[in-house]
């Protein structure tokens, strides 16, 4: 099995504060669907219900360590009728955790957030669009807080011949805010 994932990390939400801290980096890893449609796809197994992914990110004021967390489908969705065109796009819920050398936080993925299937020759793929909310944090990451955007897509190809393993790849980009004491 192979997949490809494509991340992108965007800050939204409420404009951050004059002390806002920019960050940009990359992240790497792998991810799982199930049910699994490495050999069949959408149109002949159904769309999949969740997408485990793990891996490592190197980015600005994180610095580098891993992540990890599930994305749920959480309504009924269909795959597409037409031939190389995304599905109808259905809800996803999930959370996910980022773990550094200074602490780690947790972000959750906010309703509103959505994602799709398109089938093609060789591959199989899914797109999210994800609106996270760092939920918690420790250590450094503790005081923060932040609204991002998660474009996601992760891509099983079949081209190629071989069962390998899924590999997930992409950019981090946004904005953490100092949170106010309390």
């Amino acid at each position: 099995m192979t997949a490809l994932l494509v991340l992108t990390v965007l800050a939204q939400g409420a404009p951050a504060a004059a002390s806002g801290i920019s960050v940009e980096g990359t992240l790497q890893g792998t991810s799982t669907w199930t049910p699994d449609l490495s050999v069949f796809g959408c149109t002949v197994v159904g769309p999949a219900s969740s997408w485990a992914v793990s891996g490592t990110f190197d980015a600005t004021f994180l610095g580098t360590g891993t992540y990890s967390g599930t994305l749920f489908r959480t309504a009924p969705a269909v795959c597409s009728s037409v031939p190389f065109s995304p599905s109808p796009p259905f809800p996803v819920s999930g959370s996910l955790s980022f773990t550094g050398r200074g602490g780690d936080f947790v972000a959750d993925v906010l309703a509103g957030s959505s994602g799709y299937s398109v089938d093609l020759v060789h591959s199989s793929d899914y797109g999210f669009s994800l609106d996270l909310a760092i939920t918690s944090g420790t250590r450094r990451f503790s005081p923060m807080s932040g609204t991002l955007t998660l474009l996601y897509d992760t891509t099983f190809t079949t081209f190629f011949g071989c069962p390998c393993a899924p590999a997930d790849f992409g950019t981090l980009s946004g904005s953490l805010t100092p949170r106010e004491p309390s």
